[in-house]
């Protein structure tokens, strides 16, 4: 009796692990073609579905008969772009080199795209100036005639954005610009 329950439960145990392997292997029951022709899907559309039963039965064998305890269901979507750039440093810095000068920014617009990698170099032309923008956190240090300082940041924000020199009364006098991102 033991030997007999010892039989059963490898076979059930063999029939698993040949179900699985089948399951993982991606077999079902007919034909497919593995290769369709490129007009036969879309970019963007889902590729078609495939439902099929795949059964085995006590003798090991592949049925496909109504009493079927796996239904194998597979549904790929292959989406490729032959254009796709890798570039493993991130994305590019956009940088823009602005000087202050008598209450003014040589530049009063920046755009950029959402997403961008922004680095501002501030050259103070004339006085003590420094760029600020509240909504990226980003501000560089206050510089003094002649020097220059830099800040970076990612505009992950798209919209429409001040930036000003945060010395003294400069903001007030109308020393602003405006970032826009796209």
């Amino acid at each position: 009796m033991r030997s007999q329950r010892l039989h059963d439960s490898s076979w059930r145990l063999l029939s698993v692990a040949l179900l699985a392997t089948l399951v993982l292997a991606g077999c079902t029951y007919g034909t497919t073609n593995a290769n369709p022709p490129a007009s036969s899907t879309k970019r963007g559309e889902p590729a078609a579905s495939t439902n099929s039963a795949a059964n085995v039965n006590a003798n090991g064998n592949m049925t496909n008969d109504e009493n079927a305890k796996a239904n194998l269901n597979a549904n790929v979507n292959l989406d490729v772009n032959a254009n796709a750039n890798l570039n493993i440093n991130g994305p590019a810095v956009k940088t823009f080199n602005l000087s202050a000068r008598n209450f003014a920014f040589s530049q009063t617009e920046i755009r950029v795209k959402k997403g961008d990698k922004v680095k501002v170099v501030l050259t103070s032309a004339d006085g003590f100036h420094d760029w600020a923008i509240d909504e990226f956190n980003a501000k560089t240090e206050r510089v003094n005639t002649g020097a220059t300082t830099e800040v970076e940041f990612t505009a992950d924000t798209a919209g429409s954005f001040q930036y000003y020199c945060s010395v003294g009364q400069h903001r007030q006098m109308g020393m602003v610009g405006t970032l826009i991102v796209e």
